[in-house]
């Protein structure tokens, strides 16, 4: 068996397409990962995608930046204390959403800081539409037991 070598010009161009083809795979492969990790380290960096969420006992507290619906979470019957912290000069939005019953309530639309009292009337798990004006705006809130009905009223 005798192999021969054939000037570039006399090559099968199936044999070019297969090796551009390799190499347009080996940069899909590495490249594209190597990208993907670059915006969500950037993203990281500026603060983006930084959202937090911290239960301290009865305590809840969210905390992040633009259009969001926090994690669920599970209340009881009662009354709570929602404390806010908004822009000074930008209206934040807030919407209750009852994930067992389906529907949902605006329960604050305030700028700067301060605080309200929400009513609870049952058992279930909710989540809180957050929706700045801004929607690059930070916002923070937290809500806390006031007054919980005792186990003979529920």
């Amino acid at each position: 068996m005798q192999l021969e070598l054939q000037p570039m010009d006399q090559v099968d161009g199936s044999f070019t397409l297969a090796i551009i083809m390799g190499y347009a795979i080996i940069f899909i492969l590495v490249a594209v990962p190597v990208l993907l990790a670059a915006i969500f380290v950037g993203r990281h960096l500026r603060g983006e995608g930084n959202r937090r969420f911290i239960r301290q006992g009865d305590i809840f507290k969210f905390q992040d930046r633009g259009n969001q619906i926090t994690p669920a979470i599970e209340l009881q019957p009662g009354t709570y204390k929602l404390q806010y912290q908004f822009p000074n000069d930008i209206p934040v939005k807030i919407d209750l959403i009852s994930l067992d019953e389906g529907d949902s309530e605006t329960i604050v639309v305030r700028s700067a800081s301060g605080s309200q009292a929400l009513r609870i009337d049952a058992r279930g798990r909710y989540a809180f539409q957050v929706e700045p004006v801004d929607e690059q705006s930070a916002w923070a809130f937290e809500i806390s037991p006031l007054g919980l009905p005792s186990h003979h009223e529920q």
